[in-house]
Formats: C-alpha cells, sequence, structure tokens
C-alpha cells in the first residue's frame, strides 16, 4: 500500500492509514484506494482491531475482468 495521508491518535490509541492498494495482475493493473483503521490496546503495543475500507464499485469491477478472463481460459 503507498501511503498518501497518515493520522495517529495517541489517546484514542487508533491509527488511519490512506493510500492505494497496487499490484499486477493477468488482467492488467489493479489500483484500489483504500483506509485501514487500527485499534491498539492500552499498552499500545497490539493491534486489537483492524477495520479496512475500500471502493467496492472498483473492486467489483476489477473481479468480474478476472472472472471473465478465467472463464475464458477454461474454454481453451
Amino acid at each position: 500500500m503507498e501511503v498518501h495521508n497518515a493520522v495517529y491518535d495517541v489517546e484514542a490509541r487508533k491509527s488511519v492509514l490512506h493510500g492505494i492498494s497496487a499490484s499486477e495482475s493477468v488482467v492488467g493493473p489493479y489500483q484500489n484506494e483504500c483506509v485501514l483503521i487500527t485499534t491498539f490496546n492500552e499498552a499500545g503495543d497490539k493491534a486489537v482491531k483492524i477495520e479496512e475500507m475500500f471502493d467496492s464499485a472498483y473492486f467489483q469491477q476489477f473481479g468480474q475482468q478476472l472472472q471473465e478472463f478465467m472463464s475464458s481460459q477454461e474454454k481453451q
């Protein structure tokens, strides 16, 4: 993930990362915007909760392209 913004709140024991998750695939590049919210324990040394949000419309479109590619490979 390429991080574009990072926010740390020590009192709330949370961090928020906003960025782009990117990779290459058989149907082309995958680049999806995402946000990770991490909540830490009282000591602040262990994550107790991780939440992830991403562009679900892009994810669905990319998944459809990948599924179509896989179906075409099965027919060959």
